[in-house]
């Protein structure tokens, strides 16, 4: 499309890998994505889409995973603050479009993908990272990918 202005999910979006593949353990922070330049008056959005694999013993209502995010205003992370709930949208488990409660604690959880919005109203916090807190015993693989990019509407000339 030679001389539009229309931005589309390939051309607007920036993925980062905020979690890599790993075997889960225990508590892990995403290494955190900068929304400093995003134009939030342009409706510039952050997503983050988690896919995980089978965990031994299984995720139930004793052995499950936590996820929540994290905001500051330096890359360090110094001193963050918890994403709050209002600040949260669009949590799906995307095999089945099922509301998500950002909890890991179910067999359809296992071997599924994940995605969840953030509105990025908060000038004074530029970084964001997603954070996973393991309850009790949890073995699987999960990873974790940022995506900031346009809400994918046509620009104003």
């Amino acid at each position: 499309m030679s001389g539009s202005n229309f931005k589309d999910m390939v051309s607007g979006v920036r993925p980062a890998v905020e979690v890599a593949a790993i075997a889960y353990t225990g508590d892990i922070n995403g290494v955190g994505v900068d929304t400093s330049n995003a134009s939030r008056n342009a409706g510039t959005s952050l997503a983050f889409v988690v896919n995980t694999g089978v965990f031994s013993g299984g995720l139930d209502g004793t052995n499950f995973i936590t996820v929540s995010f994290e905001k500051d205003d330096n890359s360090g992370f110094s001193s963050p603050t918890a994403v709050p709930a209002s600040q949260i949208y669009g949590a799906q488990r995307v095999s089945d479009d099922a509301d998500w409660d950002l909890l890991l604690n179910e067999a359809a959880d296992e071997s599924n993908s994940f995605k969840v919005g953030i509105r990025l109203n908060d000038p004074s916090n530029a970084f964001y990272r997603i954070v996973l807190t393991e309850d009790a015993t949890v073995v699987g693989v999960i990873a974790a990918n940022s995506l900031l990019g346009p809400d994918l509407q046509p620009e104003q000339a």
